[in-house]
């Protein structure tokens, strides 16, 4: 009977296609065959920095009894080992295997020969990774602000050129398009997996256009050769206008405007305008002044001043800014509470969640009348003279009524300042007393 063992003669590592292949100076049985007892080091006995195979599939055309040759697949996390790794199986010098008594056995189920690190066989062959990486598929996670990418290969995620990115409706690349801006980033690292982070200014314009990245139908994406490298500085495969990839999954927004409290404003009394900035952009049809509150300190009691505005008006555009303008009645309003909005330190805001909504009908995230926000921005009082408008004399009651362009503080009237004449020519005029008002 055959008591002779089987040893591996030679092996070839490949990582163009990922493929280790072994050599055997006889027939052995595929069955009894166990990737986990390979291990891969970068020289003879340098056990440090080496790879025990995670297992691999055996290619078809060697995947038979008596076969003396074995073609290994090798899995992903080796195959991402071993190209992030510097200095194993980088070129020829730095590829050599072991292999354990339980690695396979022959046709009699005699054991192979062992191979230990002081004796590692040096690989034969060393091809390494020439082709390009190709992107597989991508999901658009707009809850998050991500794209999320996978390749055929391992990428360098340092390498993104984020402005090489286009995401549009379709496949070929017509009116509603969205080129990112080098403000997008990712945090990945090397891998299969690349997760672009989108900026703020990319993820809102994208949120803006509604005919754009809202589901798997308008949602395609392009990206030049230069957009990333592989870990050996390979160009990935462009992908071109035409043959754009459609996302495999779009996730929709599902967070309010200010869910974590960033809402700010600024407040100029003189021009009557409230400035409110946003963490996201919103749908300026839906916004309604009537559900902003002003109030003189954050938190209301019985000693506060509060006013809900009534007729002012709002900007029109989407954005993540949206502009207010008091109407003079509201102005009025607030500046006839000498203890409202007249500083920084007594001009609060509180609104409900009917306030605005963002571009997928997600409602704000309402500022309570216990936590109320002042301006984090620009304070501006007001600081410009009110102007008479129109006066009416009554001789009968004895009244003189003032009209003016804004409220104005009763208890700072001087009748002693007010004359009265006839014409702007006339020399006959009246002054009046102190006491008279």
């Amino acid at each position: 009977s055959d008591a002779t063992r089987p040893t591996l003669t030679s092996f070839s590592i490949n990582l163009d296609k990922d493929v280790l292949v072994l050599t055997l100076d006889e027939p052995i049985r595929v069955s009894s065959f166990d990737a986990k007892e390979i291990s891969i080091l970068p020289g003879r006995n340098e056990t440090t920095g080496g790879r025990r195979l995670t297992g691999g599939t055996i290619d078809d055309l060697t995947n038979v009894n008596g076969t003396t040759i074995i073609s290994l697949l090798l899995l992903k996390p080796d195959i991402r080992f071993l190209k992030l790794a510097e200095n194993l199986s980088s070129s020829i010098e730095t590829s050599f295997v072991t292999i354990s008594n339980q690695t396979v056995n022959d046709m009699a189920g005699n054991k192979i020969v062992e191979i230990t690190p002081e004796k590692a066989l040096q690989a034969e062959v060393f091809i390494p990774d020439v082709t390009a990486s190709k992107l597989i598929e991508f999901t658009f996670d707009v809850d998050a602000g991500q794209l999320l990418l996978t390749f055929d290969d391992i990428i360098d995620s340092a390498s993104l050129y984020s402005s090489a990115f286009i995401l549009q409706t379709g496949q070929k690349r017509e009116r509603d398009y969205y080129a990112l801006t080098e403000n997008s980033t990712t945090s990945s690292a090397n891998g299969y997996y690349i997760t672009i982070d989108l900026s703020h200014l990319d993820l809102n314009a994208i949120k803006k256009n509604l005919n754009l990245g809202t589901n798997v139908n308008n949602s395609y994406l392009t990206m030049t050769a230069q957009s990333l490298n592989d870990v050996l500085g390979v160009d990935v495969v462009a992908v071109t206008d035409y043959h754009a990839i459609q996302a495999v999954t779009v996730i929709a927004d599902k967070t309010s405007p200010n869910e974590l409290g960033n809402f700010e404003f600024s407040l100029d009394m003189d021009n009557g305008l409230i400035i409110l900035t946003f963490d996201e952009i919103v749908k300026a049809e839906t916004f309604n002044s009537s559900f902003l509150i002003f109030q003189s300190a954050s938190r209301i009691n019985d000693s506060a001043s509060f006013y809900r505005l009534k007729s002012s008006t709002s900007s029109s555009s989407d954005s993540t800014t949206i502009l207010v303008w008091l109407s003079s009645d509201d102005s009025n309003e607030i500046k006839r509470r000498l203890s409202l909005a007249t500083n920084i330190d007594n001009s609060y805001l509180q609104f409900t969640f009917d306030l605005v909504r963002d571009m997928n009908e997600n409602y704000i995230n309402p500022v309570d009348p216990f936590d109320a926000v002042k301006p984090r921005l620009v304070y501006i009082p007001d600081t410009t003279s009110p102007i008479l408008q129109s006066y009416s004399l009554n001789l009968t009651s004895e009244e003189l009524i003032l009209t003016f362009d804004e409220t104005i503080n009763a208890s700072s009237l001087r009748p002693e300042f007010i004359t009265l004449e006839g014409n702007p020519d006339s020399s006959v005029r009246y002054r009046l007393r102190k006491g008279e008002g």
